[in-house]
């Protein structure tokens, strides 16, 4: 239940961060300043596309947890439903199944995190970009800053969300140190 509830909050802070990116861009393509829109002066350009690449990031990382939950959900409903007739079978499904759960586990916390301190930050930067305009209710840069500012609290803070992740890693690291020293080793020689 919670990790559903934490996937739903990665999600609206996911959009949090566009409208934010939208509604900067839109006054920054209209508001005008020393001859030229504010969109093209070098400092809201890098804001802009810093925004904009940033949220793909978050995108990509929403769309692998949403794919882990997904598969994860389905394999379960396989396996409850219409399970192979082959034990071998079943055990691989059944196999597949707990690395997509624990997949889903550890993407889940990060979309979280990431969405919702990234949300926070967005809805700030929309704000700098409209300067004083922002401040007022008329453009709604202070309602998205305020909608913003309780992602990273509920369903869990974004301390919980890392301590969540950390713990999973470090348990995940207690069952197999010596299958852990060994990918750690052959990730370095990779490199």
């Amino acid at each position: 239940l919670m990790n559903n509830a934490r996937f739903a909050v990665g999600f609206e802070g996911l959009g949090v961060c566009e409208s934010a990116f939208r509604m900067a861009t839109k006054y920054a393509s209209e508001r005008v300043t020393m001859g030229k829109p504010i969109k093209d002066h070098e400092l809201i350009a890098d804001m802009l596309q810093e925004m904009d690449t940033q949220i793909r990031g978050v995108r990509a990382l929403a769309f692998e947890a949403m794919g882990a939950t997904e598969v994860a959900h389905k394999l379960e409903v396989k396996i409850k439903t219409a399970p192979p007739a082959d034990a071998d079978e079943l055990k691989r499904l059944e196999r597949r199944w707990k690395r997509e759960l624990r997949r889903a586990r550890s993407l889940t916390p990060l979309l979280k995190y990431v969405s919702s301190e990234k949300a926070v930050e967005f809805a700030r930067t929309n704000m700098q970009i409209h300067g004083g305009m922002g401040y007022i209710s008329e453009t709604g840069a202070d309602r998205l800053l305020r909608d913003a500012l309780v992602l990273p609290v509920y369903e869990g803070t974004s301390q919980i969300q890392a301590l969540m992740a950390l713990k999973d890693a470090l348990g995940d690291v207690m069952k197999n140190p010596t299958k852990f020293l060994a990918d750690a080793a052959r990730a370095r020689l990779d490199a």
